[in-house]
């Protein structure tokens, strides 16, 4: 477990220095594609496993799963921020806040899916780009998420 999280963490930082100087919309839509290729092979995001199970972990790794978490959260609010400072996003509100909609969003969107068919994720998607003003939509996404040049997120198959 503790194992798991300091590999996604070492990714996060690994992701977050190569691309440091990425807009922050450019970011954000990497995540959207990571997200989208995982709703379409089934797949849902590891804090969307572990979260639910919180409660029932050992101290050590619920303070890996929040390292974690907030680790995410701090990266996507900078981008959310200088997306919308730079005029490519447009939400009320702090980008802290904003960017825990996100997060929850997508990771239930990969749930419902499920559930619920291939194409909830892409409506939830969608209208969360429309509630952050973006340009762009799920089908500008790139088709196949390049992992060569740059390791996923993890993700878990529970199939």
């Amino acid at each position: 477990g503790n194992e798991v999280m300091t590999q996604e963490r070492l990714r996060l930082t690994w992701f977050r220095r190569r691309f440091a100087g990425a807009r922050g919309d450019e970011q954000l839509k990497h995540l959207f594609t990571i997200f989208y290729h995982n709703s379409q092979t089934n797949c849902i995001c590891l804090m969307g496993s572990l979260l639910p199970e919180f409660a029932t972990f050992e101290d050590t790794m619920k303070e890996s799963v929040k390292e974690l978490c907030k680790e995410i959260v701090d990266w996507l609010t900078d981008c959310l921020e200088r997306a919308r400072e730079a005029g490519r996003l447009s939400f009320d509100g702090a980008a802290a806040d904003r960017a825990l909609l996100v997060l929850s969003i997508l990771m239930s969107s990969l749930l419902m899916s499920r559930v619920l068919g291939k194409k909830v994720f892409v409506r939830m998607a969608d209208q969360l780009l429309q509630d952050l003003g973006a340009d762009w939509r799920v089908a500008d996404l790139p088709e196949e998420s390049d992992r060569q040049k740059m390791p996923p997120f993890s993700y878990t198959d529970h199939s």
